[in-house]
């Protein structure tokens, strides 16, 4: 975990962003707290990703799993 540099945001669709957990080919990863100040991951595709339909349909599929996964860090009936 690293703290947030000057270009990152403070703030993303009601989120509160506190920290940068990881940055990969995709994009960056942030530690967030939700209104209900639940801690939470947020993922954000770099722009040329973004764009493209296909990223768009599987990131998608990807925050729908990621739903699914409880506190324990365990799939519904694990």
């Amino acid at each position: 975990m690293e703290p947030l540099r000057e270009d990152d945001p403070r703030s993303l669709g009601g989120f509160r962003v506190l920290a940068l957990l990881a940055v990969g080919g995709m994009g960056r990863v942030y530690l967030a707290l939700d209104a209900d100040r639940r801690a939470v991951a947020l993922k954000v595709a770099r722009p040329e990703f973004a764009a493209d339909p296909r990223f768009r349909a599987r990131f998608r599929r990807e925050v729908a799993t990621g739903r699914g996964v409880g506190a324990s860090g365990a799939g519904p009936g694990a």
